[in-house]
C-alpha cells in the first residue's frame, strides 16, 4: 500500500514530563485531572426505623466486622445490625443485668467490650457469635475502676478510667483482654476545676503506631499520648459551641464533631479537620456534612461513622476521588509538549491517534502549532518555545496566556485525527482536559504520524488541482486508510494473539479452548496463563494424581488432598470402622476423593467448574467425588486435624462473672447413683461381684 510512516509514541511518564502541566497528573496509567480524596457521603443509615420490632433509643454505638454496627439501646440491651443487607440480631436482651445504658461500646473484631462505670464488672467482653462472656476486669490490680470512655485501635482495646478515686490511667488491652500497656496521666491537667460532669465527658481516637488522642467535650481540650512518650496538651482545640466526638482515621487525619447542629441562617459545618501548631489546634470543616455529630468513630474499612442521636441517624462517609479545580473554578487541565523534531524542513505531519477514556459530558481538546524553527515573536519578545515551556521560574497560567496565539486547530475527543495545516519541522502539541467534580477523561497513550501520506496520491491530478476539494477528498479518503493501517497493523501484530502472556481479556478464553480448557468468569486471567504455560506437562501426565492435584491447585491456589482406595483399604477391612469409611470415601476400589477447603468451593458454581475439571482429568475407569470440607469438628465426617481443626487445652467453663467450674469437675445428681436406669459406671460408682 503507501510508504512506511514514521511515528512519535508518548506512552510513559518519562514522555509525558519532557512538557509542562497545569492540573495534570501523570503516572503509569496515563495523563488525568489531578484528583485529591475527599470525603463524600457514602449513606446514611437510620436507627429508628425497623421492621417487626427492634431496639429502643439508642444509647451508644460501636463499628464491628464487614462495616456492621453494635448498638446499646436504653434498656441496655445489645444487637448488631448489619446496613448493607438490612438484617438485626439481638446478642443481649433487656434485663440481662450485665451493663447498664451508660456503658462505652467497643468492638475488635468479633469481641464486644462494655465499659460501664456503674456496673459490678465495669469491663465485660462478649463474643459476637454466640454472646458468651470471654473475659472481664471487675477491678485494676485490687483497686476500684471507673471508666470514662472506650475505644479501639490496631486490633487493641483503648479504656481511660479513674482508679481508686483519684487516679487517671489509660489501658490497652488485647482482643483476649490481656494488659498490654498503662498510661498513667497527671489528673490535675485533667480535671483543673475538680473531677466533674464525668458522663460522656471524654473522647478516645488512636493510631496504628499507638499514639492515642483524648478530647475533654467540656473544656476542648486534646490531649496527645503517643506511645512510649509524654502527653502533650494542646489548649483551646476547638473554638465551637460544643465539641463531641473525635476520630482517626487512616491517613492519620483527626476529625473532631460538633454535636450543636447548624444555627439558623448559620452556614457552619458539624465534622471539622483539625491542624496542630504547637500548643495551639485549628480546625478546617469538612465541607461534605452538614447537621449534628454526637460521636465520630471509623470502621475496618476505612469509613468514617458520624452519630447524630437526635435524629437517630448514622451517616457514613468515606474517601472519594475529587478533581482539583483551575483558578478559575473550572476542572480543567492542560499540557503543552515540547517539540517534536522529523528532522525535514517543511515536513506534513500526518495524523494523531489518541487511546483514551472519555466518559459523557468530559472532553479532550487536541490543538498543534508547527514550524521549521524553534523560536516564535510572542507579545514581541522572541522566544525559544522549548526553553521557556521548560522554564520552571514562569508560571504555568502565564505560559498559557503568551502561547495562546499560537493554537489555531482544535479538536474535540479525537481518536483518529488528521493534522490539518501542520507544516514544519518541529511540531508542538496542546492537549485541554475538562472533566467534572468526580471524573476526568485518561489518556493513556499518543502516536503523532508522520510524513503526510494520502489515498489522493493514487488518484489522478485532476482531483488535486482545487483548493478546496483537495482538502475534502483528502480529509475523506482518510477514513478508508485509517481502516486499512489499522488491518496492516493488526495482521503484522497477529503473533501476540497466540501468546499467553501477550494477549488477554476474550482473545486468552479462546486461546485457552484450543487447549480443551472452556474458563468460565470464575477463572482469573492469572490461572488460565499458569495453566496454559504447564498443559503440556498436564497433557503428558494426563489422569495421574500429580496432574488432578496440580490442574485444582492452579485453579484453587493450594493443592488438595486426594484419598485413593489403597490408603483406606485397612479401614473397609475393619468392621467397625467399614461403614464410616465407605460412607466417608466409597467402598468402590476405582473411586477416589480429591478433599479442598470450603473458601475454595464457596458457590455451587465453584463446585461445578471443580467437579468438571476431575471429570475432565481422571482416568476414564473411575469416579471422582470432591468433598468440601467445612470449618468444624464432628467425629463422624471430614475432621482432618491440622487442616480443618485443630485441638487446644481445655479451659475452664465461666459460669456468670463470679463463678467457674474446672475442666475436670463432674456434674451428676448423687441421689440417682446406683440406679441401673441413670447412673451406672463400672468402676467410678458401681461394682460387679
Amino acid at each position: 500500500m503507501m510508504g512506511p510512516f514514521r511515528f512519535f509514541s508518548l506512552n510513559k511518564p518519562s514522555d509525558w514530563k519532557r512538557g509542562m502541566t497545569c492540573n495534570v497528573s501523570i503516572d503509569s496509567a496515563g495523563l488525568a485531572l489531578k484528583q485529591t480524596k475527599q470525603y463524600g457521603i457514602a449513606a446514611k443509615i437510620s436507627l429508628a426505623e425497623w421492621e417487626g420490632g427492634g431496639p429502643g433509643a439508642i444509647a451508644d454505638i460501636a463499628p464491628g466486622r464487614q462495616d456492621r454496627i453494635y448498638l446499646l439501646d436504653e434498656s441496655a440491651a445489645l444487637w448488631l445490625y448489619d446496613p448493607d443487607n438490612r438484617h438485626l440480631e439481638p446478642l443481649l436482651r433487656e434485663g440481662h443485668g450485665t451493663f447498664t445504658s451508660f456503658a462505652y461500646l467497643a468492638a475488635v473484631g468479633d469481641t464486644v467490650l462494655a465499659a460501664d462505670p456503674y456496673a459490678d464488672t465495669p469491663l465485660i467482653a462478649f463474643h459476637a457469635g454466640n454472646s458468651q462472656a470471654v473475659w472481664s476486669y471487675s477491678d485494676y490490680r485490687g483497686e476500684s475502676l471507673y471508666p470514662l470512655g472506650a475505644s479501639q485501635a490496631g486490633g487493641q482495646f483503648l479504656v481511660f478510667a479513674i482508679v481508686d478515686s483519684d487516679r487517671l490511667v489509660l489501658l490497652r488491652l488485647g482482643s483476649s483482654g490481656q494488659l498490654l500497656a498503662e498510661t498513667e496521666i497527671d489528673p490535675d491537667r485533667v480535671f483543673p476545676n475538680g473531677m466533674e460532669a464525668l458522663r460522656g465527658r471524654f473522647q478516645l481516637a488512636g493510631m496504628e503506631d499507638g499514639t492515642v488522642w483524648l478530647l475533654d467535650t467540656v473544656t476542648g481540650r486534646l490531649l496527645c499520648l503517643p506511645d512510649g512518650s509524654e502527653p502533650e496538651w494542646f489548649n483551646e482545640a476547638v473554638r465551637q459551641l460544643r465539641p463531641s466526638g473525635i476520630a482517626m482515621d487512616e491517613r492519620g487525619g483527626l476529625f473532631i464533631g460538633d454535636a450543636s447542629g447548624e444555627a439558623a441562617g448559620d452556614n457552619r459545618h458539624s465534622l471539622l479537620l483539625a491542624e496542630m501548631s504547637g500548643e495551639v489546634c485549628t480546625v478546617r470543616p469538612i465541607a461534605s456534612y452538614h447537621g449534628r455529630s454526637d460521636k465520630l468513630l471509623t470502621n475496618a474499612s476505612g469509613q468514617l461513622y458520624a452519630w447524630n442521636r437526635t435524629e437517630e441517624t448514622v451517616t457514613v462517609l468515606q474517601l472519594l476521588p475529587r478533581t482539583n479545580c483551575c483558578g478559575n473554578g473550572r476542572y480543567e487541565g492542560t499540557w503543552i509538549s515540547c517539540s517534536l523534531d522529523s528532522t525535514h524542513s517543511e515536513n506534513e505531519w500526518h495524523k494523531a491517534v489518541l487511546d483514551a477514556d472519555i466518559e459523557e459530558g468530559l472532553q479532550l481538546r487536541l490543538s498543534w502549532f508547527a514550524s521549521d524553527r524553534k523560536t516564535v515573536a510572542l507579545g514581541g519578545r522572541v522566544l525559544d518555545l522549548d526553553q521557556y515551556i521548560a522554564d520552571p521560574t514562569v508560571p504555568a497560567e502565564e505560559k498559557l496566556d503568551a502561547l495562546k496565539p499560537l493554537w489555531t486547530h482544535t479538536l474535540t475527543n479525537p481518536k483518529d485525527a488528521l493534522l490539518v495545516s501542520a507544516k514544519g519541522r518541529y511540531l508542538w502539541l496542546k492537549l485541554e482536559w475538562i472533566g467534572s467534580e468526580t471524573a476526568s477523561p485518561l489518556l493513556r497513550r499518543l502516536r503523532i504520524y508522520d510524513p503526510r501520506m494520502s489515498y489522493l496520491s493514487y488518484l489522478p491530478a485532476v482531483y488535486q488541482e482545487d483548493e478546496k476539494s483537495r482538502s475534502f477528498l483528502e480529509r475523506y479518503l482518510s477514513l478508508f486508510a485509517t481502516f486499512m493501517e489499522e488491518t496492516d497493523e493488526t495482521i503484522a501484530g497477529i503473533a501476540r494473539f497466540f501468546d499467553p502472556d501477550a494477549t488477554d481479556g476474550p482473545y486468552l478464553r479462546w486461546l485457552a479452548s484450543w487447549l480443551g480448557l472452556s474458563p468460565d468468569e470464575h477463572w482469573t486471567e492469572q490461572q488460565l496463563r499458569l495453566w496454559m504455560r504447564e498443559a503440556p506437562d498436564l497433557y503428558r501426565f494426563r489422569g495421574t494424581r500429580a496432574a488432578i492435584s496440580r490442574m485444582v491447585e492452579i485453579y484453587t491456589g493450594e493443592a488438595p488432598m486426594i484419598i485413593e482406595h489403597f490408603q483406606i483399604r485397612h479401614l473397609l477391612e475393619n468392621a467397625e470402622f467399614r461403614e464410616t469409611a465407605s460412607r466417608l470415601y466409597s467402598d468402590d476400589p476405582y473411586t477416589f476423593c480429591v478433599v479442598v477447603k470450603s473458601e475454595h468451593a464457596a458457590s455451587d458454581k465453584q463446585k461445578y467448574v471443580l467437579q468438571q475439571l476431575l471429570d475432565a482429568q481422571k482416568p476414564a475407569f473411575t469416579e471422582a467425588k470432591l468433598v468440601v470440607l467445612q470449618p468444624w469438628m464432628n467425629m463422624d465426617m471430614h475432621t482432618y486435624l491440622g487442616i480443618n481443626t485443630t485441638l487446644a487445652e481445655p479451659s475452664w467453663l465461666k459460669l456468670d462473672r463470679h463463678a467457674t467450674l474446672p475442666y475436670h469437675t463432674v456434674l451428676i445428681d448423687v441421689e440417682r447413683d446406683n440406679r441401673m436406669d441413670i447412673h451406672t459406671r463400672l468402676g467410678l460408682d458401681s461394682e460387679l461381684e
